[in-house]
Protein backbone atom coordinates (compact mmCIF):
# COMPACT_ATOMS: atom_id res chain seq x y z
CA UNK A 1 0.00 0.00 0.00
CA UNK A 2 3.00 2.36 0.12
CA UNK A 3 2.15 3.52 -3.41
CA UNK A 4 -1.05 5.07 -2.08
CA UNK A 5 1.03 7.61 -0.19
CA UNK A 6 2.84 8.88 -3.25
CA UNK A 7 0.47 8.31 -6.16
CA UNK A 8 -0.87 11.76 -7.22
CA UNK A 9 -4.62 12.23 -7.38
CA UNK A 10 -5.06 14.00 -10.70
CA UNK A 11 -7.85 16.52 -11.00
CA UNK A 12 -10.04 17.62 -13.87
CA UNK A 13 -7.71 20.54 -14.40
CA UNK A 14 -4.96 18.05 -15.23
CA UNK A 15 -6.72 17.12 -18.46
CA UNK A 16 -7.86 18.91 -21.58
CA UNK A 17 -11.22 17.20 -21.86
CA UNK A 18 -12.32 15.99 -25.24
CA UNK A 19 -15.92 15.93 -26.36
CA UNK A 20 -18.25 13.47 -24.68
CA UNK A 21 -21.80 12.52 -25.50
CA UNK A 22 -24.58 10.68 -23.73
CA UNK A 23 -24.08 7.44 -25.67
CA UNK A 24 -20.36 7.22 -24.91
CA UNK A 25 -21.03 8.18 -21.29
CA UNK A 26 -23.57 5.36 -20.99
CA UNK A 27 -21.07 2.96 -22.51
CA UNK A 28 -18.57 3.97 -19.81
CA UNK A 29 -21.12 3.39 -17.05
CA UNK A 30 -22.24 0.04 -18.49
CA UNK A 31 -18.62 -1.12 -18.63
CA UNK A 32 -18.80 -1.40 -14.82
CA UNK A 33 -20.85 -4.58 -15.23
CA UNK A 34 -19.29 -8.02 -15.07
CA UNK A 35 -17.50 -10.31 -12.63
CA UNK A 36 -14.55 -8.79 -10.80
CA UNK A 37 -11.85 -9.63 -8.34
CA UNK A 38 -11.79 -6.54 -6.14
CA UNK A 39 -9.08 -5.28 -3.81
CA UNK A 40 -10.12 -2.64 -1.28
CA UNK A 41 -7.23 -0.50 0.00
CA UNK A 42 -7.40 2.47 2.38
CA UNK A 43 -4.76 4.35 4.34
CA UNK A 44 -4.95 7.47 6.48
CA UNK A 45 -2.13 9.48 4.94
CA UNK A 46 -1.50 12.18 7.53
CA UNK A 47 -3.23 13.93 10.46
CA UNK A 48 -4.56 17.47 10.20
CA UNK A 49 -4.68 18.22 13.94
CA UNK A 50 -2.07 17.89 16.63
CA UNK A 51 -2.20 14.71 18.67
CA UNK A 52 -4.17 12.54 16.25
CA UNK A 53 -2.56 9.21 15.40
CA UNK A 54 -3.49 7.70 12.06
CA UNK A 55 -5.03 4.24 12.09
CA UNK A 56 -3.60 1.09 10.51
CA UNK A 57 -4.14 0.65 6.75
CA UNK A 58 -7.15 -1.41 5.66
CA UNK A 59 -6.92 -4.12 3.00
CA UNK A 60 -9.42 -6.72 1.87
CA UNK A 61 -10.34 -8.68 -1.24
CA UNK A 62 -13.60 -9.99 -2.63
CA UNK A 63 -15.32 -11.38 -5.70
CA UNK A 64 -18.05 -9.04 -6.86
CA UNK A 65 -20.75 -9.29 -9.51
CA UNK A 66 -22.10 -6.07 -11.05
CA UNK A 67 -25.17 -6.15 -13.28
CA UNK A 68 -27.04 -3.50 -15.26
CA UNK A 69 -30.64 -4.17 -14.26
CA UNK A 70 -32.25 -0.88 -15.22
CA UNK A 71 -31.77 1.32 -18.27
CA UNK A 72 -33.59 4.18 -19.98
CA UNK A 73 -32.51 6.95 -22.35
CA UNK A 74 -30.92 8.97 -19.55
CA UNK A 75 -30.62 6.43 -16.74
CA UNK A 76 -28.54 3.37 -15.88
CA UNK A 77 -28.87 1.29 -12.70
CA UNK A 78 -26.25 -1.19 -11.50
CA UNK A 79 -26.50 -3.65 -8.63
CA UNK A 80 -23.43 -5.03 -6.84
CA UNK A 81 -23.48 -8.54 -5.34
CA UNK A 82 -20.62 -9.88 -3.20
CA UNK A 83 -19.59 -13.54 -3.27
CA UNK A 84 -18.19 -14.65 0.07
CA UNK A 85 -17.44 -17.85 2.00
CA UNK A 86 -14.78 -20.50 1.53
CA UNK A 87 -16.22 -21.69 -1.77
CA UNK A 88 -17.01 -18.16 -2.96
CA UNK A 89 -20.65 -19.01 -3.61
CA UNK A 90 -22.41 -17.33 -0.68
CA UNK A 91 -24.15 -14.21 -2.00
CA UNK A 92 -24.51 -10.87 -0.23
CA UNK A 93 -26.44 -7.96 -1.71
CA UNK A 94 -23.98 -5.07 -1.72
CA UNK A 95 -24.20 -1.40 -2.69
CA UNK A 96 -26.07 0.03 -5.67
CA UNK A 97 -25.27 2.85 -8.06
CA UNK A 98 -27.80 4.62 -10.27
CA UNK A 99 -26.81 7.17 -12.88
CA UNK A 100 -29.10 9.97 -14.11
CA UNK A 101 -28.21 12.36 -16.93
CA UNK A 102 -28.83 16.07 -16.31
CA UNK A 103 -30.61 15.64 -12.96
CA UNK A 104 -32.82 18.36 -11.52
CA UNK A 105 -31.89 17.71 -7.87
CA UNK A 106 -29.45 15.85 -5.62
CA UNK A 107 -29.80 14.35 -2.15
CA UNK A 108 -26.99 15.80 -0.05
CA UNK A 109 -25.69 14.18 3.13
CA UNK A 110 -25.54 16.55 6.12
CA UNK A 111 -24.18 14.19 8.78
CA UNK A 112 -25.96 12.40 11.63
CA UNK A 113 -28.03 10.19 9.28
CA UNK A 114 -29.60 13.28 7.68
CA UNK A 115 -30.01 14.13 3.99
CA UNK A 116 -31.49 17.19 2.27
CA UNK A 117 -32.82 17.26 -1.28
CA UNK A 118 -31.43 20.29 -3.15
CA UNK A 119 -32.54 21.65 -6.52
CA UNK A 120 -29.60 21.92 -8.92
CA UNK A 121 -28.92 24.95 -11.07
CA UNK A 122 -28.71 24.65 -14.85
CA UNK A 123 -24.92 24.92 -14.60
CA UNK A 124 -24.80 22.11 -12.01
CA UNK A 125 -26.90 19.85 -14.23
CA UNK A 126 -25.90 20.62 -17.83
CA UNK A 127 -24.06 17.68 -19.39
CA UNK A 128 -23.58 16.05 -15.99
CA UNK A 129 -24.38 12.61 -14.65
CA UNK A 130 -25.66 12.18 -11.11
CA UNK A 131 -24.26 9.10 -9.42
CA UNK A 132 -26.68 8.03 -6.68
CA UNK A 133 -25.17 5.45 -4.32
CA UNK A 134 -27.36 3.49 -1.91
CA UNK A 135 -26.62 1.07 0.90
CA UNK A 136 -27.21 -2.68 1.02
CA UNK A 137 -30.88 -2.11 1.94
CA UNK A 138 -31.26 0.67 -0.68
CA UNK A 139 -31.26 3.40 1.97
CA UNK A 140 -29.59 6.59 0.69
CA UNK A 141 -25.86 7.05 0.96
CA UNK A 142 -24.57 9.86 -1.27
CA UNK A 143 -25.24 11.60 -4.58
CA UNK A 144 -23.05 13.84 -6.72
CA UNK A 145 -23.26 15.25 -10.26
CA UNK A 146 -20.30 15.71 -12.63
CA UNK A 147 -19.33 15.27 -16.27
CA UNK A 148 -17.65 12.22 -17.72
CA UNK A 149 -14.22 13.16 -19.06
CA UNK A 150 -12.53 11.53 -22.03
CA UNK A 151 -9.02 12.47 -23.09
CA UNK A 152 -6.80 10.14 -25.07
CA UNK A 153 -7.13 6.74 -23.44
CA UNK A 154 -8.42 8.15 -20.13
CA UNK A 155 -12.11 7.92 -19.30
CA UNK A 156 -13.24 8.97 -15.85
CA UNK A 157 -15.91 10.68 -13.74
CA UNK A 158 -14.94 12.71 -10.68
CA UNK A 159 -17.05 14.42 -8.02
CA UNK A 160 -16.74 15.60 -4.39
CA UNK A 161 -19.46 15.20 -1.77
CA UNK A 162 -20.12 14.53 1.89
CA UNK A 163 -20.64 10.82 2.62
CA UNK A 164 -21.69 8.77 5.66
CA UNK A 165 -19.01 6.72 7.40
CA UNK A 166 -17.83 3.76 5.33
CA UNK A 167 -19.13 0.38 6.50
CA UNK A 168 -15.60 -0.72 7.41
CA UNK A 169 -15.71 1.96 10.17
CA UNK A 170 -19.43 2.48 10.77
CA UNK A 171 -19.61 0.09 13.74
CA UNK A 172 -16.05 0.67 14.97
CA UNK A 173 -15.63 4.44 15.22
CA UNK A 174 -17.57 7.28 16.77
CA UNK A 175 -14.92 10.01 16.62
CA UNK A 176 -16.19 11.52 13.35
CA UNK A 177 -19.50 11.99 11.54
CA UNK A 178 -18.72 12.72 7.87
CA UNK A 179 -16.20 11.69 5.28
CA UNK A 180 -15.74 14.35 2.61
CA UNK A 181 -14.69 12.34 -0.40
CA UNK A 182 -13.52 13.08 -3.89
CA UNK A 183 -14.63 10.01 -5.86
CA UNK A 184 -13.14 9.13 -9.20
CA UNK A 185 -14.44 6.21 -11.30
CA UNK A 186 -11.81 5.46 -13.93
CA UNK A 187 -12.14 2.91 -16.75
CA UNK A 188 -9.14 0.63 -17.29
CA UNK A 189 -8.31 -1.95 -19.95
CA UNK A 190 -9.24 -4.85 -17.66
CA UNK A 191 -11.94 -3.27 -15.46
CA UNK A 192 -12.13 -0.06 -13.48
CA UNK A 193 -10.71 1.71 -10.44
CA UNK A 194 -12.57 3.64 -7.76
CA UNK A 195 -10.06 6.19 -6.46
CA UNK A 196 -10.92 8.14 -3.31
CA UNK A 197 -9.25 11.18 -1.82
CA UNK A 198 -10.93 12.03 1.50
CA UNK A 199 -11.00 14.11 4.65
CA UNK A 200 -12.66 12.84 7.81
CA UNK A 201 -14.76 15.50 9.51
CA UNK A 202 -15.98 16.06 13.05
CA UNK A 203 -19.21 18.03 13.32
CA UNK A 204 -19.98 20.52 16.08
CA UNK A 205 -23.28 22.12 15.19
CA UNK A 206 -22.73 23.67 11.76
CA UNK A 207 -18.94 23.62 12.13
CA UNK A 208 -16.99 20.83 10.41
CA UNK A 209 -13.38 20.18 11.37
CA UNK A 210 -11.13 17.97 9.26
CA UNK A 211 -8.74 15.92 11.40
CA UNK A 212 -7.12 13.46 8.99
CA UNK A 213 -6.78 12.68 5.30
CA UNK A 214 -7.34 9.26 3.73
CA UNK A 215 -6.45 7.75 0.38
CA UNK A 216 -8.47 4.87 -1.05
CA UNK A 217 -8.13 2.68 -4.11
CA UNK A 218 -10.62 -0.05 -4.98
CA UNK A 219 -9.39 -2.00 -7.99
CA UNK A 220 -11.92 -4.01 -10.03
CA UNK A 221 -10.15 -6.59 -12.21
CA UNK A 222 -12.40 -8.42 -14.66
CA UNK A 223 -12.50 -12.23 -14.50
CA UNK A 224 -14.57 -14.85 -16.28
CA UNK A 225 -18.32 -14.40 -15.69
CA UNK A 226 -18.65 -18.06 -14.72
CA UNK A 227 -17.02 -17.25 -11.36
CA UNK A 228 -20.04 -15.08 -10.51
CA UNK A 229 -22.78 -17.42 -11.69
CA UNK A 230 -24.10 -17.92 -8.14
CA UNK A 231 -24.54 -14.16 -7.76
CA UNK A 232 -26.21 -13.82 -11.16
CA UNK A 233 -28.66 -16.59 -10.28
CA UNK A 234 -29.42 -15.11 -6.86
CA UNK A 235 -30.07 -11.63 -8.23
CA UNK A 236 -32.30 -12.96 -10.99
CA UNK A 237 -34.43 -14.61 -8.28
CA UNK A 238 -34.58 -11.55 -6.01
CA UNK A 239 -34.38 -8.50 -8.27
CA UNK A 240 -38.16 -8.07 -8.55
CA UNK A 241 -38.58 -7.89 -4.78
CA UNK A 242 -35.84 -5.32 -4.37
CA UNK A 243 -37.30 -3.26 -7.21
CA UNK A 244 -40.49 -3.00 -5.15
CA UNK A 245 -38.50 -1.98 -2.07
CA UNK A 246 -36.67 0.71 -4.06
CA UNK A 247 -40.05 2.08 -5.11
CA UNK A 248 -41.03 2.25 -1.44
CA UNK A 249 -37.85 4.18 -0.70
CA UNK A 250 -38.59 6.56 -3.60
CA UNK A 251 -42.05 7.27 -2.17
CA UNK A 252 -40.71 7.96 1.32
CA UNK A 253 -37.89 10.15 -0.01
CA UNK A 254 -40.31 12.18 -2.15
CA UNK A 255 -42.39 12.92 0.95
CA UNK A 256 -39.34 13.86 3.03
CA UNK A 257 -37.06 16.34 1.21
CA UNK A 258 -35.28 16.65 4.57
CA UNK A 259 -34.79 13.02 5.56
CA UNK A 260 -33.43 11.82 8.90
CA UNK A 261 -33.17 8.10 9.62
CA UNK A 262 -32.64 5.98 12.70
CA UNK A 263 -31.04 2.84 11.30
CA UNK A 264 -30.93 0.97 14.61
CA UNK A 265 -33.80 -0.39 16.67
CA UNK A 266 -33.96 -2.72 19.69
CA UNK A 267 -36.00 -5.12 17.56
CA UNK A 268 -33.52 -5.08 14.67
CA UNK A 269 -31.67 -2.78 12.31
CA UNK A 270 -33.44 -1.45 9.22
CA UNK A 271 -31.34 -3.50 6.81
CA UNK A 272 -32.11 -6.69 8.73
CA UNK A 273 -35.84 -6.07 8.58
CA UNK A 274 -35.88 -5.27 4.87
CA UNK A 275 -33.75 -8.30 3.99
CA UNK A 276 -36.03 -10.54 6.05
CA UNK A 277 -39.12 -8.98 4.48
CA UNK A 278 -37.90 -9.52 0.92
CA UNK A 279 -36.94 -13.10 1.72
CA UNK A 280 -40.38 -13.76 3.24
CA UNK A 281 -42.10 -12.22 0.24
CA UNK A 282 -40.04 -14.39 -2.12
CA UNK A 283 -40.60 -17.59 -0.12
CA UNK A 284 -44.35 -17.08 0.26
CA UNK A 285 -45.03 -15.69 -3.20
CA UNK A 286 -46.42 -12.34 -2.06
CA UNK A 287 -47.99 -10.09 -4.71
CA UNK A 288 -46.07 -6.86 -5.36
CA UNK A 289 -48.68 -4.66 -3.67
CA UNK A 290 -48.30 -6.56 -0.38
CA UNK A 291 -44.51 -6.24 -0.39
CA UNK A 292 -44.86 -2.56 -1.32
CA UNK A 293 -47.20 -1.92 1.60
CA UNK A 294 -45.12 -3.86 4.12
CA UNK A 295 -41.75 -2.43 3.04
CA UNK A 296 -43.06 1.13 3.04
CA UNK A 297 -44.41 0.63 6.56
CA UNK A 298 -41.05 -0.72 7.78
CA UNK A 299 -39.09 2.17 6.25
CA UNK A 300 -41.42 4.75 7.80
CA UNK A 301 -40.78 3.40 11.30
CA UNK A 302 -37.12 4.43 10.92
CA UNK A 303 -37.85 7.97 9.68
CA UNK A 304 -37.33 10.59 12.39
CA UNK A 305 -39.81 13.48 12.13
Amino acid sequence: MRHLLVLPFLTLASFAAQGSDISSDKANIKSFQGCFEVSFNFVETFPLIEGYKTTAPYHSKALEYVVVDQEADKEVGLQHILLVGKDGKMTLKHWRQEWIYEPTSALEFKGNNTWHQRTLTVEESDGRWLQSVTQVDDAPRYECAAKWVSTGESKFWECTSWNPLPRREYTKRSDYQVIERRNRQMITKDGWIHEQDSQKLRLNGETATAFTKERGENIYKRVDDSKCQAAATWWNDHKDGWKVIRASWAKVRAENPKLKLNFKDPEGDLWQKLFALEDTAKTNGWPENKLAKESEAVIRTYVIK
